[in-house]
């Protein structure tokens, strides 16, 4: 059976690079990391996942409840996605649920969260229960959640502790594609450049996600500390019959047992540029609270199951220490925090009144530098024309935006398509022009609503303060 991993990633592969993704991340497919079945999109593959996970859901729920309830029951889903998403991204993910069956019946929600926001609202409250003093209020907190494929970091305010928790974010969230399948992919890499087409010449059923080579090597992951470190080398399990042992290759390579043997040098070498870019990350979001003179960050705490890393706890403890921040993981459910998260989140509610938007957005046009500019934009239809128009969106994820369009670090979000239906024509200012044809002019306002729950942006279209027809995101699936 072939194995399909980190698929999810695949989803947001036309957003741009940023400072802290892993700069190999587009060689990945080709060592089974991320690679796709032929002829399937990240999208189809998604949804069969889904599919599956749906199924199981329904059979669980059915033997609960029964079936005859479940018709009648309406159902909120709510799925997480890494924070530093691409609105395609999530769109494709939303799209992916619904083609398997999630929110089918009428009265269903198909809602999606951010990961660091909802691993917030398990951390801290299931935490604070153990330990009243954790956090302060009018303290900064940070969530990191380091997952496998990213890293996600959200910082906020402690507004309040009781009688229930309210979190206010105070810096612009930062994050990469620099979680567990990094550390995978610098083995790959320190491997290949030790023994060439030896290892490289391996399919993926032998060194990709769900072998034993890499069912090893996620054993050795675990067990590496800087507190303790072994003093005999780590063995992974890799008959390499075709490589020549020269007297230089026997200290990493056990000819008789069919061992690649890891000492705590290489494993530095595979961890460390991950961590240096968690490190990053993480001072990032100090030095951003400072710069805004919000609250002093005092607490970080660690979700995800990357977070299970003793080496990563070795090398953030000291740099925590040196500048009094509590460096904690949840009382329970580590691993688990982003998905129970979510449901406190469909269940209590937002713990988090204000946010903060990670990326500038905007849309295409053409200005006159004579006239002011105002929130209104201008359509003209002709009678018996078409009532419906669209606009090009597109976002910037730098720190100042740039004034136009050329700047290559704008991303094409999609194209915004929206019909006028519910207007009323004979209500509309017009004119005729010089060849006897009517035209009508409306000064239409765009709405895009940010951080509405729904997870992703919501547009709507408004002539004279009124709702009148429907707008949506429209951008190509492949």
């Amino acid at each position: 059976m072939k194995t399909y991993t980190w698929t999810k990633l695949l989803l947001d592969d036309r957003a741009l690079a940023t400072e802290y993704d892993d700069p190999d991340l587009n060689k990945a497919a080709g060592n089974g990391l991320m690679k796709l079945p032929k002829g399937r999109t990240a999208k189809e593959v998604i949804t069969e996942y889904l599919r599956g996970i749906h199924a199981m859901y329904k059979r669980a729920v059915i033997d609960w409840i029964g079936e005859d309830k479940l018709q009648n029951l309406p159902v909120d889903y709510w799925l997480t996605v890494p924070a530093t998403w691409s609105e395609r991204a999530k769109l494709l993910t939303k799209a992916a649920a619904l083609d398997a069956s999630f929110g089918s019946k009428p009265n269903d929600r198909l809602l999606l969260i951010p990961e660091p926001e909802a691993a917030a609202h398990l951390a801290l409250k299931s935490s604070m229960h153990h330990i009243e003093d954790l956090i302060d209020e009018k303290s900064g907190v940070m969530v990191s959640d380091m997952g496998g494929g990213t890293v996600d970091i959200t910082t906020y305010e402690v507004k309040r502790k009781t009688p229930t928790l309210k979190l206010r974010e105070i810096t612009i969230g930062k994050g990469g594609k620099c979680g567990g399948t990094f550390v995978d992919r610098n083995l790959y890499k320190l491997l290949a450049a030790r023994f060439g087409t030896a290892f490289t010449s391996f399919g993926p059923q032998h060194i990709g996600p769900g072998s034993r080579f890499m069912d090893d090597f996620e054993l050795a992951k675990q067990d590496f500390t800087i507190s303790n470190p072994s003093r005999r080398p780590r063995r992974i399990a890799l008959a390499m019959r075709s490589l020549v042992v020269t007297p230089d290759l026997e200290k990493y390579y056990d000819e008789g047992m069919g061992q690649i043997k890891l000492y705590n040098e290489d494993m530095n070498t595979v961890f460390d540029p991950v961590v240096d870019v968690i490190l990053k990350l993480v001072a990032d979001q100090v030095d951003q609270a400072k710069r805004l003179n919000e609250p002093r960050i005092q607490t970080i705490v660690l979700v995800g199951g990357f977070d299970s890393s003793l080496y990563i706890k070795d090398r953030l403890g000291p740099w925590c220490a040196e500048r009094d921040i509590r460096l904690t993981t949840p009382w329970h459910g580590a691993w688990s925090a982003v998905v129970c998260g979510a449901v406190l989140r469909g269940v209590e509610g937002s713990i988090s009144d204000e946010k903060k938007c990670r990326r500038h957005y905007g849309y295409g046009a053409i200005l006159n530098t004579d006239t002011e500019t105002n929130t209104t934009f201008g359509m003209y239809v002709s009678e018996g024309g078409d009532l419906e128009d669209a606009h090009e969106l597109y976002s910037c994820s730098l720190d100042d935006a740039p004034e136009d369009i050329e700047n290559d670090r704008i991303e094409h979000v999609g194209t915004i398509k929206y019909s006028l239906e519910s207007i009323d024509l004979t209500k509309v200012k017009s004119t005729v022009d010089e060849n006897g044809h009517k035209w009508y002019r409306l000064e239409l306002v765009l709405n895009i609503r940010m951080g509405d729950e729904a997870g992703v942006l919501v547009y709507r279209i408004f002539y004279r303060g009124r709702e009148v027809g429907k707008a949506e995101l429209s951008f190509s699936y492949t």
